[in-house]
């Protein structure tokens, strides 16, 4: 007959549980693995992480080209704004110049004319940088702004009325900052054009053989077109902003 230990509460090992116990007791060699070992064995079945795949030189191409795309869109969009907004900014200011036009007449009984005037042709004019638009534009600030010396950033006792209120900017005056010779700016940076050529008020002797489009003034911006253009009708004057 085997002798055995005694199987008892102070017999146990303190991390030892009832099922080791029952094998301890039974004699069985069979031994079931612990938990800890079940993880284990998971941990050394999960497979390696595999390495991350560098960028190939074409994806990287591929991605800057993208990029050069996008950027091209959006440089475009905002050159399409800006120019939107300046068209819309001269038609405002075209009309503020015609309202005062309009009020020098009723005090002067003739729109403001003079010999700059009369020759600027906007059917074969197309340079706005050119003496013929500055010298036109420089007569039709003095009379209109009141300044008589063409010096906004002086005073004359022989100034006269202001028939544009509160409507001439800064932005408006050429050359920036005003000095000597100021003429009216478009936003395109360039000199407005004014024209009395068909007025037979303003150009009583010339008028008939003269080229323009209204019987009273013409006025105009470019909108930072060329100067390449043949008289009217052509398409460079088409793409004016104007009065006609």
């Amino acid at each position: 007959m085997i002798a055995r230990e005694p199987v008892g509460r102070d017999s146990v090992e303190p991390e030892t549980n009832t099922l080791e116990m029952g094998w301890r007791v039974s004699g069985s060699a069979e031994r079931r693995p612990t938990k800890n070992c079940r993880t284990c064995e998971k941990a050394t079945a999960i497979p390696p992480a595999t390495p991350e795949r560098a960028v190939t030189i074409v994806e990287l191409l591929v991605v800057i080209m993208i990029i050069l795309i996008l950027a091209g869109l959006i440089l475009s969009i905002s050159s399409y704004v800006q120019n939107k907004g300046a068209r819309a900014r001269a038609e405002t200011e075209i009309a503020a110049m015609s309202a005062a036009l309009e009020s020098y007449k009723a005090d002067n009984g003739i729109y403001p004319a003079n010999d700059a005037t009369n020759s600027l042709d906007p059917t074969t004019a197309t340079n706005p940088s050119s003496s013929s638009y500055t010298s036109a534009s420089n007569y039709l600030y003095i009379q209109l702004s009141g300044d008589s010396d063409g010096n906004p950033t002086t005073t004359s006792s022989s100034d006269t009325r202001n028939y544009f209120g509160g409507s001439l900017k800064q932005a408006m005056l050429g050359p920036n900052p005003p000095g000597a010779n100021t003429y009216l700016r478009d936003p395109f940076r360039n000199s407005y054009g004014y024209s009395t050529s068909k007025n037979p008020m303003a150009n009583p002797t010339g008028y008939t053989s003269a080229n323009g489009y209204n019987p009273t003034f013409d006025l105009w911006s470019t909108a930072g077109t060329g100067t390449s253009g043949t008289p009217s009708p052509s398409p460079i004057q088409n793409t004016w902003i104007k009065n006609w």
